[in-house]
């Protein structure tokens, strides 16, 4: 069984993200996924747009749905209040500005949170498919949830975590940098 493996996953509920603590990989797909934190209803990104601190979850579910853009979101045993979570997640983020190639990408304020909520060692999990396995190691994980994935997912209902390098992640930074840029 590869260690990236995210298994019984299923579809998503319309409350699912209001509870809870979720590591959203948006364009699941991709190489690399975008990474995105969701607590209890509230979602926190950075990204070459700029930060989303504390945005609420229905607007992202809504482009979701218009879009039809494919998005892995695991549950993460966090303890704590959702309150307290919350305000933890927008001190962190707050102190990111934009995604630099090389530099900061997506994840450095989600893998911050879970190194200062979970485990110092997770904040060494250069790529998101790390982060999950360190996480599904420490016995952290619980249900697993879809939006318009229902044809990637093996017969099993699971999903291999795509693997990637810090170049493709540099290449997509300065890909979305350069279309910022230009528009």
């Amino acid at each position: 069984m590869p260690e990236y493996l995210v298994e019984q996953i299923r579809a998503a509920k319309a409350d699912d993200l209001n509870s809870g603590v979720w590591l959203m990989l948006y364009h699941a797909e991709q190489r690399p996924p975008h990474i995105i934190l969701v607590i209890a209803g509230e979602y926190f990104s950075i990204s070459v747009k700029g930060n989303k601190n504390r945005e609420s979850i229905s607007g992202l579910l809504r482009n979701i749905q218009q879009k039809n853009h494919r998005v892995l979101a695991i549950k993460v045993k966090v303890t704590g209040s959702p309150e307290s979570l919350q305000q933890k997640a927008f001190s962190i983020f707050s102190s990111y500005s934009t995604p630099v190639a090389g530099s900061v990408s997506c994840l450095f304020p989600v893998r911050q949170f879970f190194a200062e909520t979970i485990a110092a060692d997770l904040s060494t999990s250069s790529f998101v498919f790390e982060l999950f396995s360190m996480l599904k190691s420490a016995g952290r994980i619980g249900t697993s949830i879809h939006f318009n994935m229902v044809d990637l997912l093996e017969p099993d209902h699971s999903f291999v975590l795509k693997t990637y390098s810090a170049d493709d992640i540099n290449r997509c930074i300065e890909g979305f940098s350069n279309e910022e840029n230009h528009a």
